[in-house]
């Protein structure tokens, strides 16, 4: 499963705005030559599952807050 058109811009859009994305599947690595004779690769993710968007950008940062201020407490 592959996002194209109007999926892949949504979950660009999700991402860029500090959803955190939970996808999972697997890594696969393609490499290729361009046609100036370079040597290119990347990694892609092939999801196995539906894309997932958990909390907000917000919802984390005050959840790291909690952490830090319980830690300094402890100590």
């Amino acid at each position: 499963m592959a996002l194209w058109g109007p999926d892949a811009e949504q979950a660009a859009l999700l991402a860029a705005t500090g959803r955190t994305v939970v996808a999972a599947g697997y890594a696969r690595s393609e490499q290729w030559e361009t046609d100036e004779g370079e040597q290119r690769s990347r990694w892609r993710l092939i999801p196995t599952e539906r894309l997932r968007f958990i909390g907000t950008r917000e919802h984390w940062d005050r959840r790291a807050a909690r952490s830090r201020s319980g830690a300094q407490e402890a100590a």
